[in-house]
């Protein structure tokens, strides 16, 4: 992996960026592109991909989430 690209709400919250970079090996985010552009790229080379009017590498597009995200408070929330 070259550079590794992550977008959305999520991707602002250190404790994500924190665990993605150590999912790649230490490696620097880049958070240049807006979600919409990241959409339009993905669509634009899945296509070319699809097509045998283009030769591509092989890449891969996913858009998942595997696990269950969950939130909870500590304390009551009139407490803070």
């Amino acid at each position: 992996v070259d550079v590794v690209e992550i977008c959305g709400g999520a991707c602002r919250v250190p404790w994500v960026k924190e665990m993605c970079s150590t999912a790649f090996g230490g490696k620097d985010l880049s958070m240049t592109m807006n979600a919409d552009e990241c959409v339009a790229r993905g669509c634009t080379i899945q296509a070319a991909i699809l097509s045998n009017l283009y030769k591509t590498r092989d890449f891969k597009v996913e858009d998942f989430s595997p696990f269950a995200v969950s939130l909870g408070w500590r304390f009551p929330l009139d407490a803070a």
